[in-house]
């Protein structure tokens, strides 16, 4: 078996530009021209052909980040320190202004629903594994009394069967 060395070793990254992100896979010895390459290719954008019109950076670990390009002639994966599933940035040139835009990533808003409680999910009887118990509200024919506080708790039996 082939010895796993920095130059060979596979690395994924996430490159986000506003609502876009793009998944790519890299090598430790490949030239971040070559993965300004595929990028162009990737977006397929008439505007932006040239990879010497697009800008890769990664950013430290600092609140706000501080953002570092990427763009120094010759340089790979390897020799900028880029790790496994790092997020890098992607930015365009702009003519009319005569520089690359900010870095600009919109975030998804956390999930309003994420915060409710889990009390309040309703219980599905095929979700859970034999020997589960759970409380659930039974409709009780008129004509069988019970009490208020009382309630069924039921066991499955691993058969799809679940029992009082």
């Amino acid at each position: 078996m082939a010895e796993l060395t920095s130059e060979n070793q596979q690395f994924y990254f996430r490159i986000k530009r506003h609502k876009l992100t793009i998944f790519l896979k890299a090598h430790g010895n490949d030239k971040i021209l070559s993965l300004k390459k595929e990028l162009v290719r990737i977006l397929d954008d008439k505007e932006y052909k040239d990879p010497a019109k697009i800008r890769l950076l990664k950013a430290d670990n600092n609140n706000p980040p501080v953002y570092t390009s990427l763009d120094r002639e010759g340089e790979t994966v390897n020799s900028h320190g880029l790790s496994d599933e790092q997020i890098l940035y992607l930015s365009y040139w702009d003519d009319k202004i005569g520089k690359f835009e900010s870095v600009s990533v919109e975030w998804p808003e956390p999930d309003e629903d994420d915060d409710e409680d889990e009390d309040d999910e309703e219980v599905d009887e095929d979700d859970h594994a034999e020997g589960d118990t759970y409380h659930q509200q039974v409709k009780v024919d008129d004509n069988i009394s019970m009490a208020e506080d009382d309630d069924i708790s039921m066991e499955e039996d691993g058969k799809g069967k679940a029992r009082a």
